[in-house]
């Protein structure tokens, strides 16, 4: 059963402190959860520079990837977007080469 918003679990993870970093709700529900970046990337079976980058915002965890982690903490799929929001748009990628 998915965590709702009045839980314990949600209570505690909301007061953590990661405003300043990417994905701030994933990496609050690692840390609730003792879980670290190669523990995660061994559930995702992929490299822990990989979880990195996503964490960092570098690179984006793909759609499979981003389901499996709100199916390790138990959260409704219909929060995907609210969790894994779009990757900011690096300054001059809309820029036409010429």
């Amino acid at each position: 059963m998915a965590q709702e918003r009045t839980s314990p679990v949600y209570e505690r993870i909301r007061y953590m402190k990661f405003k300043d970093k990417w994905l701030p709700e994933v990496r609050a529900y690692m840390r609730f959860f003792d879980m670290s970046q190669r523990d995660l990337a061994l559930r995702l079976n992929v490299g822990k520079n990989y979880v990195n980058e996503c964490l960092t915002g570098k690179k984006a965890f793909t759609t499979e990837e981003a389901y499996a982690i709100l199916d390790m903490f138990d959260l409704p799929h219909e929060r995907l977007h609210e969790i894994f929001p779009p990757l900011p748009a690096k300054p001059g990628a809309n820029r036409k080469a010429g």
